[in-house]
């Protein structure tokens, strides 16, 4: 009884190791993204876009005197100058000046959030993910100067910047919205065992990741963008590229392989849900 005494204090100290190993492990890097997504609103906050400076007033018409008298001493052959004048040509208003953005002050904020993003990935487990960044990040258009507003200062229009913090949203959103870190991949070919090359990125430039395993099995590895080819001696290759990782909500996620002879006039496809 002593003994099953000393083993119930333990208890309690060992049930939330038990209970809370598994999440504490996802935990850190969906915390860093929603750490990330939050920095980034702030800056975003704080940048204001600039204001259109005062409209310029259009130029008036040059005055003539109603009364020729007024002008001073003169020949009487002036006195009809007024009526005999052409009216001058209307002055065109001014351009109006739109509200733009600081492009330096754009560009600084989001470069900060890509580079905290590439820190988030220092090991090569999670090469996916970074090349899910690469592919996703929104590219920021040309900025352009608008001299008859801003001088020489070079402004991204607001609708360029807002649609840009759209597409960075989503990006920030899917990373954090991801239910763990690892997802169960399964691939089935048909014929059987074709050889596989899982690559980072969506071209698969990036290097591959896993090679030489036969199909029809499944794998645990975490979540990403990935390029997957299939191989079989004497059939077609079936590529998948862009295989996104990140977005599926479920645990596991099952690719299908249709593998064409060689001969055949057919493409060999692969599917994923």
């Amino acid at each position: 009884m002593g003994q099953w005494t000393h083993w119930s204090k333990l208890v309690p100290w060992l049930l939330p190791a038990l209970v809370f190993a598994q999440p504490a492990k996802e935990q850190p890097l969906a915390a860093k993204f929603q750490q990330i997504e939050k920095s980034f609103e702030e800056t975003f906050k704080s940048l204001e876009p600039l204001s259109p400076p005062a409209e310029p007033q259009a130029a008036s018409a040059p005055w003539f005197p109603e009364n020729p008298k007024a002008a001073g001493p003169g020949p009487k052959a002036h006195s009809t100058y007024a009526s005999t004048q052409p009216s001058p040509p209307p002055v065109a208003p001014p351009p109006k000046c739109s509200e733009v953005y600081d492009a330096q002050a754009v560009q600084q904020a989001f470069s900060g959030v890509k580079g905290e993003l590439e820190q988030s990935f220092p090991t090569p487990e999670l090469q996916g993910m970074r090349a899910y960044v690469e592919e996703k990040f929104p590219q920021l258009p040309a900025p352009r100067s608008i001299p008859s507003c801003y001088g020489d200062k070079q402004v991204l229009s607001t609708p360029e910047v807002r649609e840009a913090q759209g597409k960075l949203g989503k990006v920030l959103g899917a990373l954090k919205g991801m239910p763990t870190s690892r997802i169960t991949l399964s691939i089935q070919s048909r014929p059987v065992k074709a050889e596989i090359l899982l690559k980072h990125g969506a071209s698969g430039t990036k290097g591959t990741f896993k090679a030489g395993i036969a199909t029809d099995q499944s794998m645990s590895i975490y979540r990403g963008l990935y390029f997957l080819e299939l191989k079989r001696a004497g059939y077609k290759p079936a590529l998948l590229p862009a295989l996104d990782l990140v977005t599926p909500q479920a645990q596991s996620v099952s690719v299908t392989c249709t593998m064409q002879s060689a001969s055949s006039q057919e493409s060999s496809l692969c599917q994923s849900p």
